[in-house]
């Protein structure tokens, strides 16, 4: 067990996938969790290898009353270098599920 927050005991490019799932809407659910949000993404970001990529799951609604949504809240977190692309996978919010998949640059260094 490690806290995100607090810094994950993996070498930087450690993983070339990281998965999260609710992590990130347990933060969003309030205004302090929130204020986490980006030291959280950027410590998985240093363990991403470059050209990996940051898969997150979340259920709609999630995010605290006023929050941006989840992608602004991937590019506005100051992830350097910054992600090659951030997409949302199409199709699922129907199902109750939203997926996101950011992807480091292939040139990134560890």
């Amino acid at each position: 067990v490690a806290d995100a927050v607090a810094g994950l005991p993996f070498r930087t490019g450690a993983f070339n996938v990281v998965l999260e799932k609710g992590f990130f809407d347990a933060l969003l659910s309030t205004r302090q969790g929130e204020a986490k949000l980006p030291s959280a993404l950027r410590e998985a970001w240093r363990v991403l290898a470059a050209g990996g990529v940051l898969i997150s799951a979340s259920q709609p609604g999630q995010l605290a009353q006023g929050s941006s949504p989840r992608v602004e809240l991937f590019l506005q977190a100051g992830l350097q270098p910054p992600p090659e692309s951030v997409v949302e996978v199409e199709g699922l919010p129907s199902r109750g599920l939203r997926c996101y998949v950011v992807r480091k640059p292939l040139d990134a260094p560890e």
